[in-house]
């Protein structure tokens, strides 16, 4: 598990420090290079002001990069969005969970 790092998604030159990003199991946890995007089995945003950036641009950009699952846990709507099925266009699937 890795806490607000950078992820390095080389299609993209881009470098995002998510808040939470889950990553696989590798002997040197990371310490001689930045995970790669083939690297990460889960990433999680948490946003509140930051909302429209992590939906319109951050979660785009995982999705390119092929990132399997992204989570963005709404705090201004109470809600969890789960993103799954990623492609060059964006995630296929957007689920949304809310506390009842």
């Amino acid at each position: 598990m890795s806490i607000q790092n950078p992820v390095q998604l080389l299609e993209e030159q881009s470098e995002p420090e998510p808040d939470i990003t889950l990553l696989k199991y590798r002997e040197d946890f990371y310490s001689d290079e930045l995970p790669k995007a083939e690297d990460v089995l889960l990433i999680i945003e948490v946003t509140d002001t930051s909302l429209v950036y992590d939906r319109e641009i951050k979660i785009p950009l995982y999705a390119r990069a092929n990132i399997q699952e992204a989570c963005l846990i709404n705090l201004l709507e109470n809600c969890i969005e789960i993103y799954s099925s990623p492609s060059a266009g964006g995630y296929e699937i957007r689920r949304i969970a809310r506390n009842s």
